[in-house]
């Protein structure tokens, strides 16, 4: 199952994109400096993220896997269109 599909069977109000937008808003509140790898690369700060989006999400038992998949998507998506246009 994709990631939206996910999202809907856990029961995520938003769409797409709400996800994702809170997904990097909190990246960038969290760890402003830091890049989505960045902060992968540092387990126990990437589980301190996923316990913040399930709490800003009101979804405790959101799987990290599920945030974090999404999270890195968000970066492959915006170099596809970087390379799109280059």
């Amino acid at each position: 199952m994709d990631i939206n599909g996910r999202l809907d069977a856990l029961g995520w109000e938003g769409d797409r994109a709400d996800f994702d937008d809170l997904l990097v808003e909190v990246l960038h509140a969290y760890c402003p400096d830091w890049t989505d790898e960045q902060l992968l690369c540092r387990p126990t700060m990437a589980l301190e993220y996923v316990s913040i989006v399930r709490r800003r999400c009101h979804m405790p038992a959101m799987p990290e896997e599920l945030i974090c998949r999404a999270l890195v998507n968000i970066r492959r998506r915006s170099e596809q269109r970087s390379g799109a246009d280059g």
